[in-house]
């Protein structure tokens, strides 16, 4: 019996793929091709970018203690980091090799400028084109215009609008620590010794915080007038059954807000 169980359990598991990828595809409907070409999608924060060095904050140099004078100094005065820090010499930055600028992520504290910029530059880029939004996105307006309310609807859920205060990112940087995860520590001005740093209570040493107004989501939230379907009905005498369907005026079909 035991043996027959776990036989029918094998071809149960084995089954299960096999009848998920057998499922009808038409569940979701495809858009037409000729409107998704002239669709304009959003722009995307790459991981790694070229970016100032923030080794040498973009100078290509950084300060280096001379070695002679470390030799002349007594012991006392190398105990006192203040005192030595006057005599520096530039040298080379190691990370950009003088460069000032090097492919690196973002920190926490860039994400959210750069995503601004880069969405700014954008909508301006398609609004002079003649381009009307839809959703996050957008479309000629000749070719929005030979579609139907639901086609609409159905292209501006393919790019939900993404929340104004994160812009799309869910998480904004920690203000409590401009996303460094720590609280520096301050530097004795008697001894010139520094203190060690403390971990920021607000982030839990992540820089970062979920946004408050999406949740964490990115996504705007959804409008109240159409329950998030970018559709509503309105009285018509001329449609069979009274009534016909227009796009909410609230989200402008959008489905958010």
């Amino acid at each position: 019996m035991k043996y027959r169980t776990l036989l029918y359990l094998a071809a149960l598991l084995l089954s299960l793929p096999i009848t998920a990828a057998t499922q009808p595809a038409s569940a979701a409907p495809t858009l037409p091709p000729a409107l998704t070409k002239r669709l304009a999608p959003p722009p995307v924060l790459q991981e790694k970018t070229d970016l100032p060095c923030l080794r040498c904050d973009g100078s290509g140099h950084i300060h280096r203690l001379a070695s002679q004078d470390l030799k002349r100094v007594g012991r006392r005065e190398r105990e006192s980091t203040h005192r030595i820090t006057k005599r520096r010499l530039l040298s080379t930055c190691p990370v950009c090799n003088g460069a000032g600028h090097c492919v690196r992520a973002y920190t926490n504290s860039e994400k959210l400028p750069a995503i601004k910029l880069m969405r700014h530059a954008y909508d301006e880029a398609q609004l002079k084109a003649g381009r009307i939004p839809v959703g996050a996105a957008y479309a000629d307006r000749s070719a929005m215009e030979t579609l139907s309310p639901e086609d609409q609807a159905r292209l501006a859920h393919q790019y939900p609008k993404i929340c104004t205060t994160c812009f799309g990112l869910g998480k904004i940087c920690c203000r409590r620590c401009d996303g460094l995860g720590f609280k520096p520590g301050e530097v004795d001005r008697e001894t010139g010794i520094k203190e060690p740093n403390e971990p920021c209570s607000t982030c839990k040493t992540l820089g970062e915080t979920v946004c408050k107004r999406c949740d964490g989501s990115g996504l705007a939230r959804i409008c109240s007038s159409c329950d998030g379907t970018g559709l509503r009905q309105k009285r018509d005498r001329n449609a069979p059954s009274g009534y016909k369907t227009v796009l909410c005026t609230s989200c402008d079909g959008a489905g958010r807000r």
